[in-house]
């Protein structure tokens, strides 16, 4: 999945692995969050689970129909249309989240779709979650004041597919 990729041999699990936009979205909307985790490790593996449904690092996946279907109340036709799933948009469903616009590290359950669904599913998900988890723990340990230059407007990766910022000036 790396067309349209914002630099080359890009993916969803270098997005995940990239740490200080996440760590700096929850310094500004939700600091308590990064004292909680320094506080309690074991909040680790959820606090990455809440990243991946709130700020997905892969928002869209495109198929093409194999039969003619329903979905939602639109008819999708046969064989060969383009079908868009924006998982950004559906990891914040009010019908299956809770005050999806939060942030919320304890957040359970917690069934996203940042990894796809079903046959779908990111056969790399277990091995972005471990760096994902072993990233995090190091910075909360090594980089206790660890921040974003907040002189610097963040700019988005240009891309409809990832999501992510470019360039991200830090400092600890």
């Amino acid at each position: 999945m790396t067309e349209n990729a914002p630099f080359p041999d890009q993916s969803d699990r270098s997005f995940l692995l990239n740490p200080f936009p996440w760590y700096e979205h929850v310094r500004r909307e939700s600091p308590v969050a990064i004292d909680v985790l320094r506080a309690d490790r074991s909040l680790v593996p959820s606090a990455i689970e809440e990243t991946l449904r709130y700020r997905s690092p892969i928002q869209r996946l495109r198929r093409f129909s194999t039969a003619e279907t329903e979905l939602g109340g639109v008819r999708i036709p046969a064989a060969g249309h383009v079908v868009e799933a924006h998982l950004g948009s559906a990891n914040r469903d009010e019908a299956r989240f809770e005050r999806p616009e939060e942030f919320r590290i304890d957040r359970r359950p917690n069934r996203h779709i940042a990894f796809g669904n079903g046959v779908h599913f990111c056969l790399g998900a277990p091995l972005g979650r471990l760096e994902a988890k072993v990233a995090l723990e190091a910075f909360l340990e090594r980089l206790p004041n660890l921040r974003v230059d907040p002189d610097v407007r963040l700019e988005p990766v240009p891309s409809n597919t990832f999501h992510g910022v470019t360039p991200l000036p830090v400092s600890f």
